[in-house]
């Protein structure tokens, strides 16, 4: 059960990281000159701020529902959802490569309450915070029987 849970995360994680390979400002310069594109940019350098959809509307001169609206067509996923992602996978990463604390991983991502992130942090990757770093350290679940590495200086 936990496997095929771990599975289909992977999968939504690689979909997810393709929809941010392709539309990153970083990968094409060129969409740093479009709204969109500076949207994305500019929420990659915030996403551990306290943002709302409407606060990133105002951010762009927008109306929310506009914002919304046009973030959804060029990306196909509505903006609160994408910032979401973001800050999980940020989390991930935390999770995996350093001891930090999950209430320190959660203000580190945009959380002050670090029972909500766990709880978002759950329902979006099926597992706690605390199991996805059990699992990603354990030399048994890693393809080359090596746990995740501990980033030096990362306290």
């Amino acid at each position: 059960e936990t496997d095929r849970v771990i599975r289909r995360q992977a999968l939504a994680l690689l979909a997810f990281a393709q929809s941010v390979f392709t539309y990153s400002p970083c990968r094409h310069p060129a969409l740093r000159e479009l709204p969109m594109g500076q949207t994305l940019h500019w929420i990659m350098e915030h996403y551990a701020e306290n943002l709302s959809l409407d606060s990133l509307a105002e951010q762009f001169a927008m109306s929310p529902s506009h914002f919304s609206r046009k973030f959804q067509e060029a990306f196909h996923i509505s903006p609160i959802n994408y910032l979401i992602d973001y800050r999980i996978n940020a989390a991930k990463d935390l999770l995996i490569y350093t001891d930090k604390s999950i209430s320190q991983i959660a203000a580190e991502v945009g959380y002050a309450n670090p029972y909500h992130f766990s709880s978002l942090f759950s329902r979006r990757t099926g597992l706690t915070p605390q199991q996805m770093r059990s699992h990603c350290r354990n030399p048994e679940t890693q393809p080359d029987g090596e746990a995740a590495p501990i980033k030096d200086g990362e306290d």
